[in-house]
C-alpha cells in the first residue's frame, strides 16, 4: 500500500528481538536516530520570560535551553568549555550560568563572559569561548532541538504540517500547562512506540476508554512518511467538544488535541537505555478557560494515569519480557487490505523507518 514504504498486503514479519534489547544496538540509535532528529524539549511556557531556563536530556546528552534578553530560545550542550562540569542542573531563571566548578560564567546567549584569574593567562581571549549551540526550531509553539547540523529544518520535514496544526488549534504558543504525568515503562522505547501506533489492542485493554470517550470502529490512522495521524469521533451521548486528533512525529512524539475543551496533549516517549523507557503525558489549556474547564481537563489527565496509562504500562512490560525470551524472535503483523483501527500498517511503517535509519549508511 502508498506510503509503507514497500509494506503491503500479506505477510508481514516484525523486526528481530534484538532490536529490543542489545545494548549495542542501543549505542547505534544514540547516533543513528536520537541525535538526527528533531527531539522535543518542551511547550514555550516551560520559557516564559528572558533569564528563564531548563535542561534537558537526549539520550546521554545533556542540554541547556534558555530564552535570552532579546526573547529569543536558544540551546547549548550542557557542558563547561574549561573542563566539561556540567552548567547547570534543572531548571529556573537567572541572568547569567555560572559553572559550579571553577565559576566560568556564560550569558544567555552562551558567551563566556567570566573565567577567573584567566587574565593572567597570556593570549586568553574570552571573546572566543563559547557554550556550543545546538540547533532549536519552535513549531507549533512547541520546543525542539536536533544535535545534527546537517538535519534538514522541520518544515521541510514536514511542509503544510505546521498550517494543519494550527488551523486545528491556532493559538497552542499561548497555551498553559495543567497537567503533568510521566509514567515508567519497564521496555525499550519502541515497544512503547508500537504499542501507541495501532489500537488494535484497545477494544482488549482499555476498556474504560472504550465504553466512555471513543468507540473503538470509529479510530482512524493515516499513514504519511515521518507523521501518522490518528482521529477518532467522541462518543455521541456525550457532550461533543471536536474530534481526537494526534499527529505522530518520527519518531517518538505524539502531539493531540483533546475533545475536553480542546485541550493540548502531548504525548513524549522519552528513552532511557536498552530496556527502559517513560511516558510523558503533558497537558496544556486555553488561558482563558474557567476554573471549572481547567479542573475537566486535569480530571481527564489524572484519569489516563489510572485507565489507558497504567494498562499500557503493563502491556509494553509483558511484551519485554516475551521479546527476551529464548522462544521469540520474529513475529506475525496483521496487515489487512485497508487500514483499520485493527490493524498494524503504522507498526510495520515505525519499523520500517527505524531499520533505514538504522542501517542506513548516512
Amino acid at each position: 500500500m502508498a506510503g509503507l514504504d514497500g509494506v503491503g498486503e500479506g505477510s508481514v514479519r516484525t523486526m528481530s528481538s534484538r532490536y529490543y534489547q542489545d545494548p549495542e544496538v542501543f549505542e547505534r540509535e544514540k547516533e543513528k536516530i536520537f541525535y538526527r532528529t528533531w527531539q522535543f524539549v518542551a511547550h514555550v511556557s516551560a520559557l516564559p520570560d528572558p533569564g528563564s531556563f531548563l535542561t534537558a536530556q537526549i539520550a546521554d546528552e545533556s542540554l541547556l535551553v534558555a530564552r535570552g534578553q532579546d526573547g529569543e530560545i536558544r540551546a547549548f550542550y550542557n557542558v563547561c568549555r574549561h573542563r566539561a562540569h556540567r552548567v547547570a542542573e534543572g531548571a529556573g531563571s537567572c541572568r547569567s550560568f555560572v559553572c559550579p566548578y571553577h565559576a566560568w560564567g556564560y550569558d544567555l546567549e552562551g558567551r563566556l563572559i567570566a573565567a577567573p584569574k584567566t587574565e593572567q593567562v597570556a593570549g586568553f581571549d574570552k571573546t572566543a569561548v563559547r557554550l556550543r549551540p545546538v540547533r532549536l526550531e519552535v513549531f507549533c509553539g512547541l520546543i525542539f532541538v536536533n544535535l545534527d547540523d546537517q538535519a534538514p529544518a522541520m518544515d521541510a520535514l514536514y511542509p503544510g504540517l505546521a498550517e494543519e496544526i494550527l488551523a486545528a488549534k491556532p493559538r497552542i504558543a499561548h497555551m498553559v500547562p495543567v497537567f503533568e504525568d510521566v509514567i515508567g515503562h519497564d521496555c525499550n522505547w519502541k515497544v512503547s512506540v508500537e504499542n501507541f501506533s495501532e489500537c488494535y489492542h484497545c477494544p482488549v485493554v482499555h476498556k474504560y476508554v472504550i465504553a466512555n470517550l471513543y468507540a473503538a470502529e470509529g479510530y482512524r490512522i493515516a499513514i504519511d512518511g515521518g507523521v501518522v495521524r490518528h482521529s477518532a469521533v467522541r462518543r455521541q451521548e456525550r457532550e461533543v467538544h471536536g474530534d481526537l486528533l494526534i499527529w505522530f512525529l518520527w519518531p517518538n512524539l505524539a502531539i493531540e488535541i483533546f475533545p475536553m475543551h480542546r485541550s493540548l496533549s502531548v504525548r513524549h516517549f522519552r528513552v532511557e537505555g536498552p530496556r527502559r523507557a517513560s511516558y510523558a503525558y503533558l497537558w496544556y489549556a486555553d488561558p482563558d478557560l474557567s476554573g471549572a474547564a481547567t479542573e475537566e481537563v486535569r480530571d481527564i489527565g489524572r484519569k489516563y494515569r489510572t485507565t489507558n496509562g497504567a494498562e499500557d504500562a503493563r502491556l509494553v512490560a509483558s511484551v519485554q519480557k516475551g521479546l527476551e525470551s529464548r522462544a521469540y524472535d520474529r513475529g506475525q503483523l496483521v496487515i489487512t487490505p485497508e487500514v483499520t483501527y485493527q490493524s498494524e500498517h503504522a507498526v510495520a511503517h515505525f519499523q520500517a523507518l527505524y531499520l533505514a535509519a538504522l542501517e542506513g549508511s548516512g
